[in-house]
């Protein structure tokens, strides 16, 4: 199986962008996506969650309230870390499990924190694709589609991911998102095209 890890910072187009590739017929696995059906109503984890958090963190329906959730870790250092501690082992044995499935070209595995966790991805990953844009824009695109957030906040979320030259430093690919949207479709033709003839090489 040919896997292909995409990861960036936040508000920097990686749903977009995955949503491309599987229009094109790449299998995706998401990190989010996983780590969403994991905190979900009633489950395990979102016991574990409201035992340390307490029942404010969930909405009057009984689901957790994910902007109050953010908002705290974001302002205690260590309920982040602990947050962490508990979803990010959870999330990686889900995503081994996933990749048990045959899948008919290849995977995108999609890791917002990639960069900060590489060592626990490196030998399932074949290459590392970083969506790159200026930090400006991506204020301003978080701004826009988070707009219950604040900005401290959002400088924050921002400020505690892997910096751009990071990420950069760890890519093999990468697609720049700073323009339109053809500009953005077109890439991830071209890229899709290398992981197809990718795959069929290694298998």
């Amino acid at each position: 199986m040919f896997i292909v890890g995409m990861t960036g910072g936040l508000a920097s187009g990686k749903s977009a962008i995955s949503r491309e590739f599987a229009r094109l017929g790449a299998s995706i696995i998401d990190a989010d996506y996983i780590a969403r059906e994991l905190t979900g109503p009633n489950t395990p984890v979102l016991k574990e969650i409201t035992d340390y958090f307490g029942h404010d963190i969930l909405t009057s329906k009984g689901e957790l309230n994910r902007l109050k959730l953010r908002n705290q870790i974001f302002k205690i250092t260590e309920d982040k870390l602990w947050l962490e501690a508990l979803l990010h082992p959870l999330i990686f044995d889900e995503i081994k499990s996933q990749l048990l499935k045959p899948v008919p070209l290849y995977v995108l595995l999609v890791v917002p924190l990639l960069t900060e966790n590489i060592e626990r991805y490196r030998k399932l990953i074949n290459r590392t694709l970083v969506v790159d844009l200026p930090i400006e824009i991506q204020l301003l695109r978080a701004e826009a589609r988070d707009e219950n957030v604040s900005q401290p906040i959002l400088k924050k979320m921002i400020a505690a991911q892997a910096t751009r030259t990071e990420r950069l430093a760890l890519a093999d690919d990468i697609i720049d998102n700073s323009g339109s949207f053809d500009d953005l479709s077109d890439q991830v033709h071209t890229y899709h095209q290398r992981y197809c003839s990718l795959a069929r090489e290694k298998n």
